[in-house]
């Protein structure tokens, strides 16, 4: 059987996981990162410039919305 001070440092051990892995969820809220695969050479290049600078515009708009 667990002493009562076994007890209390495993409580203290489950807590400071549980605020250390809260606070990497909360730091990474800030700024979210989305990638996304364009053809940039080739026949296809074309699309995809058009859609990187589509990318960017609607970036600009949400931000400037503050969503």
């Amino acid at each position: 059987m667990l002493s009562k001070e076994m007890k209390w440092q495993g409580m203290v051990a489950i807590g400071l996981a549980l605020v250390l892995g809260l606070a990497d969820v909360a730091l990474a809220a800030e700024k979210i990162v989305i990638g996304g695969m364009y053809p940039m050479t080739g026949r296809g290049g074309r699309y995809g410039v058009d859609s990187v600078a589509a990318a960017e515009i609607a970036m600009e708009e949400i931000n400037a919305k503050g969503a």
